[in-house]
């Protein structure tokens, strides 16, 4: 559980957080969060140095991409394989999400 979270100090610093932190996210399936003011970086006129798009999408790879789990925990849930960006609700690969559930819930389950 948790999220990631990162403060760009400037517009150069946001845009290449914004790429770092997906790559972590769908890397360890965390949430990730890249934070600037709102005034300076947002405001500013500033000159940003972007990656081309050929380079941006060999480094981050398309959602549907299929890559090998990096840790054993996502190997032991999706396999030798699993898309990058997983699809947490598919009919044909079923899984359990968001099981937790307090007494109230639990009993009109029951009752249902």
């Amino acid at each position: 559980t948790g999220f990631i979270q990162v403060m760009a100090a400037d517009a150069q610093e946001a845009a290449d957080l914004n790429l770092i932190a997906r790559k972590t996210a769908e890397l360890s399936l965390t949430p990730a969060i890249v934070a600037q003011d709102g005034f300076l970086t947002t405001h500013l006129i500033e000159s940003v140095r972007l990656p081309e798009r050929e380079l941006i999408a060999e480094y981050l790879g398309r959602p549907e991409d299929s890559i090998e789990p990096p840790t054993e925990a996502q190997r032991l849930l999706y396999g030798e394989r699993r898309r990058r960006v997983p699809a947490l609700w598919d009919v044909d690969n079923v899984m359990q999400s968001g099981v937790v559930q307090n007494q109230d819930a639990y009993m009109q389950a029951v009752a249902a």
